[in-house]
Formats: C-alpha cells, sequence, structure tokens
C-alpha cells in the first residue's frame, strides 16, 4: 500500500513538471487571388505587377511566405521585348505561377510616315536576334510584341534585308492601333 501511495505521489509530480504541450502552429494560408497576393506584395516592401503575376523587390523569405517562386537576378527589361538595349542589372522576383495571359490583337495599323498594317504571325520568328510576332504589308518590315499595357499601344518595328536573315533597320518603337 504505501508503495502504491509513494507511485501515485511521483507520477503526480512528474506530470506537474512536464513541461505543457508546445502550441501547434497554424500555417499562414498562401494568398491566392491578385488582390491577396498584391496586398502580401506590398505588405512585404515589394511592387507587385499583377499582368505579369509577379512581386518585384522582396526577400527570398518572403516570397517563401507568399507561395512564390523567387528568382534573385531577373532581367529589368523581362517585360518590354521591344527593348533595343536594357541595364544589366538584377531585378529580385517572386513569381506566383502563370503570368496573365495578354492576348495580342491579330492586326493593327503601324503609325509611321505612310500607315503600315500588321498581321500577327502564328509563331513567333526571330531575325538576327531581333523576334518578330507580326509581319507587315511591306516585304521585309516586322513588329516585336505589342505593348497593350498603356495607351498608345507600341511596338518595335524593324526591316530586313531580303532574304529576312539580317536586321537593317532598328527595332526602333513606334505606335500602333487596332485593325478596325
Amino acid at each position: 500500500m504505501k508503495y502504491l501511495m509513494l507511485i501515485i505521489v511521483l507520477g503526480i509530480l512528474v506530470s506537474g513538471c512536464a513541461s505543457p504541450a508546445a502550441p501547434v502552429a497554424t500555417p499562414t494560408p498562401k494568398p491566392t487571388d491578385n488582390a491577396t497576393l498584391g496586398k502580401a506584395c506590398t505588405d512585404a516592401g515589394g511592387k507587385y505587377l499583377a499582368l505579369f503575376n509577379e512581386c518585384e523587390k522582396v526577400s527570398s523569405a518572403a516570397c517563401s511566405t507568399m507561395g512564390g517562386s523567387y528568382n534573385e537576378c531577373a532581367s529589368a527589361c523581362r517585360h518590354a521585348p521591344e527593348a533595343v538595349m536594357c541595364t544589366a542589372q538584377c531585378v529580385p522576383v517572386c513569381s506566383f505561377g502563370t503570368a496573365s495571359t495578354v492576348k495580342q490583337p491579330e492586326a493593327v495599323i503601324a503609325q509611321l510616315n505612310n500607315p503600315l498594317e500588321c498581321n500577327l504571325l502564328q509563331e513567333p520568328k526571330t531575325i538576327d536576334g531581333a523576334v518578330a510576332h507580326y509581319s507587315c504589308q511591306a516585304p521585309g518590315a516586322y513588329l516585336t510584341f505589342v505593348d497593350t499595357r498603356a495607351n498608345p499601344w507600341t511596338a518595335g518595328y524593324f526591316t530586313t534585308d531580303s532574304q529576312s536573315t539580317k536586321v537593317t533597320y532598328g527595332p526602333e518603337k513606334v505606335t500602333v492601333v487596332a485593325k478596325p
């Protein structure tokens, strides 16, 4: 009986000395929609680019918390395919899956001295380092990606030799409008 009482008292003492159970960490839900991602990005000190579904200038830890994919050295010109020259600087970027898809217009009119009709190619064509997304009605004339994010729309206009193997002019930024 003494042993039974001793065991009970020791059991009570030991259970009283045991550390309390650690609280269970509740994982922070990852943002999923543009508004939530935008707020999480700005709260982390970044700049949210909804069109491209990414957050610039945040840390790797902040990106991980938001559930993104981190690139510590993305190109500053990654969204300006018509750029002729680009600064060699890194931009830390947190990407969230697929970027918003901006449908390119089927046909545009390049606002040159003489307006030039250009049609969307089935597949982009690389010519001497320039990527053509549109073929124009003048032989050897092309446009790069049409930037529809702001008015007026712009694109890079360039021309090639007769075999379309060498760029002879441009790309030069030009204004384009949708073909009526």
